[in-house]
């Protein structure tokens, strides 16, 4: 055979049919990852180059002069798909004029992905006088092919990752810059609901007349609305739960929140005469490292999202499961679907599609509290396509406590001396009130310089200190206290939520977190705790 900077010639004569017709060409002899076969119209093979002999295992000289049939019969087998390659080269044998070109993969001799290009030969009056096939190695090119489509995908998931973080980061960012306006007004507007809140309670204790009782406790209700709406703004803000984390099963939680919502909504769909199957599919050993009540109001409005999607009634499937560093809970429904631009703006705080019955806030604390729990909540929706909302929480470790059931009861406080220090005076009267109800002896202390004074004169089995005071701080005061008389119990009022400094909290020996306003009802259970060392 020639080198690679020489031409062949080939001569082909005509057959039995076309005794005067003949063609000559010439074909570069090009060495590397090609090879030829040439045959007549007779489909006699002419001409083959050596490089035929690596690509598909055959010897030019064996098949010189044989019939192209055969050498696909041949030939077959060597193929992964040996049907559709005997298939192709009787369809060219019957098809004279046509060319075509397909891909095949062969396993004998050896592994390898081959293009076949064929084309007729035609003479100057346009008849097939043969046919060139031209055989090509196109195995590296086609691992190349994968190997970059593999590249594609991979670079396709990282960018999908990264923006799903980016949206993650914008969506905290603007939940930390809501929390912040939130957070600047919540002591103001929480003394004057601790006052409201206190004035109405001490009232309702001493009224004898229904309707003007009715018409408090209507007063009331706003009043811890407002104290709620104020609560649930400020979870954007918080960064670190309240309570130490715990081991939670979330088939637990999901089937205590579904049982507790049930009710609601079978009522519902009832008056409309519509109805929602609730579909579980729950892991027995789904657990998240978490605070229960917490992962409990994520789910529950998520859940209720979930109902409120369906006003004609449907279906929602809620599964839990785990990987080796999340547990989650996916919350799947069949109702009406987000657009993209609601999606993009479900987590944010005061958005609502449902007008003036929604709040917009329900997605956006479940927002916070998984933050919080370093989680993540995703959301997969489409118009008319139903919603699947997927809560991811870190999975739980050796060494945490399972989360508890019940708490004990709190035990029965006999009267004690307590000081209350606020530099807002009709918040301290109320709260002193309040206290002096519950049937303890209480002093007011307008400062905490006069505080100290009063405490020095005569300690108190108790204080319950404002934090945030012109002068001397709540921290300064519990210090103070603490120098005097550590065993005696601090607790921390403060009108900004439960987020406070965990080092400043150590170093003050605070014992408690009070977040005002303060329900009557409850300050029983407040005294018992700081009493018997109940840290929040």
């Amino acid at each position: 055979m020639a080198d690679s900077n020489k031409k062949l010639a080939v001569s082909i004569q005509g057959g039995a049919a076309r005794d005067s017709a003949s063609l000559s060409f010439n074909i570069p002899a090009e060495a590397g990852t090609r090879g030829i076969i040439v045959t007549d119209a007779d489909h006699q093979i002419r001409f083959t180059d050596s490089r035929i002999c690596d690509l598909l295992g055959i010897d030019p000289s064996d098949v010189m002069g044989k019939d192209v049939g055969e050498l696909a019969r041949a030939l077959k087998d060597c193929f992964r798909n040996p049907d559709a390659f005997e298939q192709q080269c009787d369809w060219l044998r019957r098809n004279p004029h046509e060319t075509a070109e397909d891909v095949m993969e062969l396993v004998i001799p050896e592994h390898r992905i081959l293009h076949r290009y064929s084309t007729p030969l035609l003479d100057e009056n346009r008849n097939p006088v043969g046919r060139i096939e031209v055989y090509s190695d196109i195995t590296k090119r086609r691992q190349l092919e994968e190997s970059n489509i593999t590249l594609y995908k991979q670079v396709c998931s990282a960018y999908e990752e990264l923006k799903a973080t980016q949206d993650q980061l914008l969506q905290s960012e603007k939940l930390r810059a809501v929390g912040e306006i939130a957070s600047g007004v919540a002591h103001d507007f929480n003394n004057t609901l601790g006052i409201i809140l206190g004035n109405i309670q001490l009232l309702l204790r001493t009224l004898d007349d229904p309707k003007a009782s009715q018409r408090l406790q209507a007063i009331e209700q706003a009043a811890l609305d407002g104290a709620e709406t104020v609560r649930r703004i400020q979870e954007f803000t918080r960064i670190q739960p309240d309570e130490p984390l715990s081991v939670v099963s979330l088939g637990a939680l999901v089937t205590s929140v579904v049982d507790m919502l049930k009710p609601s909504w079978q009522d519902l769909m009832e008056a409309r005469d519509r109805w929602i199957d609730v579909e579980l599919d729950l892991a027995e050993d789904a657990f998240a490292a978490g605070i229960a009540a917490e992962i409990r109001e994520v789910l529950a409005n998520v859940l209720l999202n979930a109902i409120q999607a369906m006003p004609e009634g449907g279906v929602i499937s809620v599964s839990t499961g785990h990987s080796d560093t999340s547990a989650w809970v996916g919350i799947a429904d069949t109702g009406v679907g987000m657009t993209e631009e609601v999606r993009k703006r479900a987590f944010d705080p005061f958005f609502s599609t449902r007008g003036v019955e929604g709040t917009g806030l329900g997605l956006s604390v479940a927002y916070g509290i998984v933050k919080r729990h370093n989680g993540r909540i995703l959301i997969d929706s489409n118009p008319g396509e139903g919603t699947t909302v997927t809560v991811f929480l870190p999975i739980a470790r050796e060494g945490l406590e399972k989360q508890v059931g019940e708490q004990p009861a709190e035990p029965s406080v006999l009267p004690i001396r307590i000081l209350v220090v606020d530099d807002e005076e009709m918040f301290a009267q109320v709260f002193v009130d309040m206290l002096s109800e519950c049937g303890h002896a209480v002093c007011i202390a307008n400062s905490g310089r006069e505080a100290i004074e009063q405490f020095k004169a005569r300690p108190f089995d108790l204080v319950f200190t404002d934090l945030g005071m012109p002068e001397m701080s709540g921290w300064q005061v519990a210090r103070s206290i603490k120098d005097i008389e550590p065993d005696t119990p601090v607790v921390l009022l403060t009108g900004w939520g439960m987020e406070v400094d965990e080092e400043r909290l150590a170093e003050s020996e605070v014992d408690m977190v009070l977040s005002k306003p303060v329900k009557i009802e409850d300050l029983s259970a407040i005294v018992s705790q700081a009493l018997t060392g109940v840290r929040k």
